[in-house]
């Protein structure tokens, strides 16, 4: 895609005796709508879906976000950074007279087309609204300004939107075998984790960059080899081995692939899952080369990181990255296992997906691991309104899983850094206007 549109931003604070202060500059764009845009795999090959056919303009652009850091003016950032916070948001035909005090509101009567061929999108926030400092302003898709990315208040609403409407995916069916990676056009399963002594490798077709003729939506098997693995992985059994019941995060970045596994034991008669965290028990990171088929293991206990163990039936939080491992309360740093930090406000039954490497999210929170800081986002109670299933990143906000292609909506489009931040405080209004033209 071609130089898609320019924007031009304006912020007008205005106190209780109509004083005003009038902030302008122009934004640059950002790759991420040439990302979402690219076509990919046979599940989801085009991002002309109902939102885009509807109105790609409101619905790819209707969503605001306002920061309290000015982001790197590269065209390449398409996420927010660790350790910016969110002041405010806001997303087309969304109003808000309440909570959560983020989340202005659409001013329809401001917004549309106008004579000259642009297009404008106006967002009011009131006096109690998006207080703080704001250093930077970028536009998102509508979902991505409704959800945000974290209110710092800790209040949120449910909103009805959900990532369907940005994705027309027909689902494959995969291999019933334990997936331990993938590359750009494969997935990657072994047979078995538990009670082996080596891995059987099977590498089945998943087309997503490239189509081959004799692919369809079922598994193609393509190869078969035998991969050597660690004594500490040999003969797994219980508590790890419970198929149907295992407590397990999955993610890859670039070749290599990790799988943490938390020992987890299903107690049929009572209905309740026991979950372990001890040295008996511990917690083991199995991490996967795809291009040179190495296999290492990391054992997470209580002795090694200087966590707390526990054994609990209550629901804990899983995540993993490149970077950390997140273990109920505890964001453990792989690279050095003994710096553990502990953050109770997202302890409890998250299962963590991966934003970037440093920041998890799921449908009720986002969780910034190098901070250390959690915050709640505005979310839908059908599990339809997310996608955090284990993945594969294809291209930046294209992801790949076993079943299918989805692309993500939660992104930054535009980025506009005031020159000087400005605060915004309860004594004064704000009005955000981005005026968008086009080439042609």
């Amino acid at each position: 895609m071609g130089r898609l549109f320019r924007g031009e931003v304006t912020i007008e604070l205005t106190d209780g005796k109509g004083s005003r202060e009038i902030i302008k500059g122009h934004n640059m764009v950002t790759n991420a709508l040439n990302y979402f845009y690219k076509t990919a795999g046979m599940t989801n090959p085009s991002a002309f879906n109902s939102a885009t056919r509807g109105n790609a303009i409101y619905n790819l652009l209707g969503g605001v976000m306002l920061f309290d850091t000015a982001l790197q003016e590269s065209a390449d950032v398409v996420k927010i950074p660790p350790g910016v916070k969110m002041i405010g948001n806001g997303a087309r035909d969304i109003l808000n007279s309440g909570s959560p005090p983020e989340l202005g509101s659409w001013n329809e009567r401001e917004s549309g087309e106008q004579v000259d061929g642009s297009i404008k999108l106006v967002w009011d926030f009131n006096n109690d609204q998006a207080n703080g400092t704001i250093a930077a302003v970028s536009l998102s898709s509508r979902f991505g300004g409704l959800v945000g990315l974290g209110n710092a208040s800790g209040e949120y609403r449910t909103i009805s939107d959900t990532m369907t409407s940005y994705n027309s995916i027909t689902s494959r069916t995969p291999s019933d075998e334990i997936m331990i990676g993938y590359t750009q056009n494969e997935l990657i399963t072994v047979e078995s984790l538990f009670g082996v002594t080596e891995w059987t490798v099977h590498t089945w077709a998943n087309p997503t960059r490239e189509i081959d003729i004799r692919d369809n939506m079922s598994p193609r098997l393509k190869s078969t080899k035998t991969v050597q693995i660690p004594a500490a992985i040999q003969n797994l059994g219980a508590p790890y081995n419970q198929l149907e019941h295992w407590q397990t995060a999955f993610h890859q970045s670039g070749e290599v692939a990790q799988r943490l596994i938390v020992g987890s034991l299903y107690n049929y008669y009572q209905s309740s899952n026991t979950r372990y965290f001890t040295d008996a028990n511990p917690a083991l990171v199995i991490k996967y080369n795809t291009r040179t088929d190495e296999v290492t293991v990391t054992s997470l206990s209580p002795t090694t990181t200087g966590a707390e163990g526990f054994e609990t039936t209550s629901a804990i939080s899983l995540g993993i990255s490149s970077k950390y491992a997140i273990i109920r309360n505890y964001i453990i740093n792989l690279s050095n296992i003994v710096d553990v930090e502990e953050n109770t406000d997202a302890q409890t039954g998250h299962g963590w997906g991966n934003y970037t490497e440093d920041i998890f999210i799921d449908q009720v929170g986002i969780l910034d691991a190098e901070n250390n800081n959690y915050k709640t986002l505005n979310y839908n109670e059908s599990s339809g309104a997310y996608y955090n299933a284990t993945y594969y990143e294809l291209f930046p906000l294209v992801e790949v899983t076993p079943n299918y292609v989805w692309r993500d909506p939660r992104y930054l489009a535009t980025i506009y850094n005031l020159e000087t931040p400005v605060v915004k405080t309860a004594d004064k209004a704000m009005k955000v206007t981005y005026v968008l033209r086009f080439s042609s």
